[in-house]
C-alpha cells in the first residue's frame, strides 16, 4: 500500500465518479459502482475517521508544547547548576506521547482517507501495524513512568511490585502482537 493510487470509475447512470483506491481483490470496480446510494454512503462515512486525526493531532500538539515547556526546565535546572535527568526523563516521555498521537493521527489518515507521503517506516497498511506501533509507543511509556517514580519510592516492595506490573504488562503486549497475527 505504500504506492496507493487513487483511481476513478465512471457511472454513467448518474454521471457519478466513484473513488475505487478502497477496493481489495475480492471486489470488482464494476460491484463498487452498482452498490448505489448506500454504497456511496457508506464510502463517505471512511471520512468520520478525519474526526480521530484532528482529535490526535491537537493532542499531539498539545504534547509538544508540554514537552518544549520541560525541555526548558531541564535546560534552567542545567544553568543553575543541578541535575536535569529526572527533567530529561519527563521531556522525553512527552515526546513519546506526542510522537505516538502523530504515528497515530497518519495511520487513521493513510487507513481510512488516503495516502500520503510518508517514510517506509511510518507508512500503516492495516490495524495490526497501527496496534504494533501504539504498543512500541505504549511500552517506552509505560517504562519512562516508571523511571519517573523510582526516585519517590520508599517501599522497595511496592516498586517491585510496580516494575512487575511493568514488566507483565509488556510481556502481554508483547505475547499479543506476536501471536494475535
Amino acid at each position: 500500500m505504500a504506492d496507493k493510487v487513487r483511481t476513478c470509475v465512471h457511472n454513467e447512470k448518474s454521471d457519478i465518479l466513484f473513488d475505487t483506491s478502497f477496493i481489495n481483490d475480492e471486489w470488482s470496480r464494476e460491484q463498487v459502482v452498482t452498490l448505489g446510494a448506500m454504497g456511496r454512503a457508506m464510502q463517505a462515512t471512511r471520512y468520520l475517521a478525519l474526526v480521530g486525526v484532528l482529535a490526535a493531532l491537537a493532542g499531539a500538539m498539545v504534547a509538544f508544547a508540554s514537552g518544549v515547556v520541560e525541555a526548558g526546565k531541564a535546560a534552567q535546572t542545567l544553568v543553575t547548576g543541578g541535575a536535569p535527568l529526572m527533567s530529561l526523563v519527563q521531556l522525553m516521555d512527552k515526546l513519546l506521547v506526542a510522537s505516538g498521537l502523530l504515528v497515530f493521527a497518519f495511520a487513521l489518515y493513510e487507513l481510512f482517507v488516503g495516502a500520503l507521503q510518508l517514510p517506509k517506516w511510518l507508512v500503516i497498511d492495516d490495524l495490526d501495524g497501527l496496534k504494533g506501533k501504539l504498543a512500541g509507543v505504549l511500552v517506552l511509556a509505560m517504562v519512562v513512568s516508571f523511571y519517573e517514580r523510582l526516585p519517590g519510592h520508599a517501599d522497595p516492595l511496592a516498586t517491585l511490585y510496580e516494575g512487575g506490573g511493568v514488566a507483565l504488562v509488556t510481556a502481554a503486549l508483547v505475547l499479543y502482537l506476536r501471536l494475535g497475527r
